[in-house]
């Protein structure tokens, strides 16, 4: 657990500390921490990424930001993204080697977006994909070129960031249209009745174990 001081809590199965938590690291999150590599990760004010391991030990890493971080990173493999805010934002994609964490590359976003990038594995193939407010669908290739196809435009609103599902890509508009786009741009779309999703989630997972992911949808007031 992190608290909004900076203080980050281990706890066993009896529900207590940890040997050598809480730790105390001194900076306060910007956003919502994550789990990369058996560590949590958050960030914090002035470009610092802050994790600590089950034994307590704090490491860090910084990169250039004009805007500190307000999304939740997405963790993928090795792989570390988080969305910079702003009317030109920009993603960071951060890869860890032989225990360092350095930025490897930078993805320009043109206009506001909400939540965190979606990274996601196809034939082997990596790809980032990222919406903005007004539907403008980006999607990179594992070296950072954007894929054919893309940028795409749904022409709806949204506030929630897309999720893989397999092969796909799922986007949630403000007005509870549900879209469903594969990497040769074709889009799918259903509107959920009576639904509204401004502060909406997508949650992606096999819960019957089957074999098939299955896809939840949360809307406003729910």
């Amino acid at each position: 657990a992190l608290t909004k001081e900076g203080n980050v809590y281990l706890l066993n199965g009896k529900l207590e500390n940890a040997n050598n938590f809480p730790v105390i690291t001194g900076d306060a999150p910007t956003c919502e921490p994550a789990v990369f590599n058996g560590k949590l990760v958050y960030c914090a004010a002035d470009g610092q990424i802050i994790m600590v391991n089950n034994k307590g030990e704090i490491s860090r890493a910084t990169i250039e930001l004009t805007n500190d971080i307000k999304s939740k990173p997405c963790v993928f493999e090795n792989k570390l993204s988080v969305y910079e805010k702003g009317f030109m934002g920009i993603i960071h994609i951060l890869e860890e080697a032989d225990g360092k964490l350095e930025e490897t590359a930078l993805l320009d976003v043109d206009g506001i977006a909400y939540g965190s990038p979606c990274m996601m594995k196809v034939d082997k193939q990596l790809y980032t994909a990222f919406i903005t407010q007004t539907g403008e669908l980006t999607v990179w290739d594992s070296s950072y070129n954007i894929v054919s196809g893309f940028p795409l435009s749904l022409e709806n609103i949204f506030y929630t960031n897309v999720r893989a599902a397999g092969k796909y890509l799922i986007a949630l508009a403000s007005d509870g249209t549900v879209y469903r786009i594969d990497l040769k741009g074709d889009v799918m779309n259903v509107q959920i009745p009576y639904l509204s999703a401004r502060n909406g989630w997508i949650t992606v997972n096999d819960y019957d174990e089957d074999g098939n992911e299955d896809i939840f949808i949360c809307g406003d007031s729910n």
